[in-house]
């Protein structure tokens, strides 16, 4: 018996069967999403792959309505993304006021003081609103950054405009599939 067979035996071939995913990740995929992540790979400097990519940050621009170069889409959680966004952002002694309101609130908080910024949190009981003039008040008193999330857990609180960046701040929002 050849070490190939003796393996195909220990694990089955996947195939879950199919479900109706209503919550908010992971999501339902649509078929033609389906279909091109079956195409062959493309390693990521290949012409082609560039190809895809500028065709897809042209897309994102358009979604988000920016003219941004640097729009990208990243290939991660939305965890992920937020944290790209602050460690290229946030410097060693930045203050960045944030918005604390659940886990991700948190989370953001906790890679500020990663990144070496100090965290100037405005806290709330978890699925509570933080409402636009605490942010503003606290920009007005120190300054600095913004960061914030929008819907941080299950409860998805809606909330105004958090007033980030109304006069010039730097800001990051975080805003989960609703």
């Amino acid at each position: 018996m050849s070490s190939g067979s003796r393996h195909s035996t220990l694990v089955s071939e996947l195939a879950p069967s199919s479900r109706l995913l209503l919550g908010p990740g992971p999501s339902q995929v649509h078929p033609r999403v389906l279909r091109a992540l079956s195409t062959p790979l493309l390693g990521h400097l290949d012409p082609e792959f560039l190809t895809i990519m500028n065709e897809v940050q042209a897309q994102l621009r358009a979604a988000f309505q920016t003219q941004n170069p640097f729009t990208i889409a990243v290939s991660g959680t939305g965890s992920a993304g937020m944290e790209a966004a602050l460690v290229n952002l946030i410097e060693p002694g930045d203050t960045v006021i944030v918005g604390v309101n659940g886990v991700f609130g948190t989370r953001m908080a906790d890679i500020v003081g990663r990144c070496g910024g100090t965290a100037a949190n405005i806290e709330m009981p978890w699925g509570q609103i933080i409402s636009p003039d605490q942010v503003e008040d606290r920009l007005k008193r120190e300054g600095g950054a913004c960061g914030g999330v929008r819907g941080s857990d299950q409860r998805r609180p809606e909330r105004p405009d958090s007033r980030c960046g109304d006069h010039g701040e730097r800001r990051v929002r975080r805003a989960p599939a609703e």
